[in-house]
C-alpha cells in the first residue's frame, strides 16, 4: 500500500481486506512514506512494466503476450 501511494506513476490505492482486523493491519501503511531512493530501488529488482502473474497474461493485449510469456518463462526460476 505504502508503495502505490508514493509512487509518481501510480495513480490509485485499491486495498481489499476481508476482515477489521485486515484492514487495521493496512492502514497504517498510508502513513508510511516511501523516499525516492527507496522507489527508485524498488525499481531497480523490478522494472516498472514487468509482469510476473501469467494469470493477468490473458488481459494483455494479443499482440503482447507471446512477448510477454518468454519474458515470464526467462525470469522463472529452473526446476
Amino acid at each position: 500500500m505504502a508503495f502505490t501511494m508514493n509512487h509518481p506513476a501510480v495513480t490509485s490505492t485499491i486495498i481489499g481486506p476481508r476482515t477489521i482486523e485486515q484492514l487495521e493491519s493496512q492502514l497504517p501503511a498510508a502513513d508510511l512514506e516511501l523516499t525516492a531512493e527507496i522507489l527508485d530501488r524498488i525499481d531497480e529488482v523490478v522494472a516498472p512494466g514487468t509482469t510476473f502473474a501469467t494469470d493477468d497474461l490473458p488481459f494483455t493485449p494479443k499482440a503482447l503476450r507471446e512477448t510477454l510469456v518468454d519474458v515470464v518463462d526467462a525470469l522463472a526460476p529452473s526446476a
